[in-house]
């Protein structure tokens, strides 16, 4: 007989420790996660900029033809006899909006914040004329306060279309 029987016994025995590597599963789907969120965010603020410069997508050409195809829309609304107040309304939002969008690249960031007699000098300055200051696109301010009869709506589209085809 053993005079102690625990001696035959063994220590306990450890298990090995966890490898940091390979990770497990969830680790994987955290980088996963991680790598789709960058992604994400990149994508977002890149389609965030091309929606905020989509002006800059249009070259200068392709912003003048599609306001002079506007203006030609309402030259033929002028011989179908369309209110004149209400066409040259139009046309000075034609003009607007093609300025904004061809001055969007430029220096100028003023110009949709000018008004009245400013916005007048401004058009004149980018055609080196006097045709809206001191000719018949002044009514473009006076809209508002001219009956139908004292607008000179066919000068007033030729003086838009001189002052578009000047932009090219």
């Amino acid at each position: 007989m053993n005079p102690d029987p625990l001696a035959e016994l063994r220590d306990i025995h450890l298990p090995a420790a966890v490898p940091w590597w390979p990770p497990a599963i969830g680790w994987w789907l955290l980088l996963l996660l991680v790598v789709l969120l960058v992604v994400a965010v990149v994508w977002w603020k890149h389609r965030r900029r091309t929606l905020r410069n989509n002006q800059a997508i249009y070259s200068r050409m392709e912003i003048i033809n599609a306001a002079m195809l506007e203006l030609s829309v309402q030259e033929e609304a002028i011989h179908a006899g369309t209110n004149t107040v209400t066409i040259a309304a139009e046309l000075s939002c034609i003009l607007r909006r093609t300025a904004l969008k061809i001055s969007a690249d430029q220096s100028d960031t003023q110009v949709a914040g000018i008004i009245g007699e400013a916005w007048l000098q401004w058009l004149d300055q980018q055609w080196h004329r006097n045709a809206f200051c001191k000719g018949v696109g002044r009514q473009m301010i006076q809209l508002p306060y001219l009956s139908e009869s004292e607008v000179e709506i066919e000068a007033i589209s030729r003086v838009c279309r001189g002052w578009l085809e000047a932009q090219r």
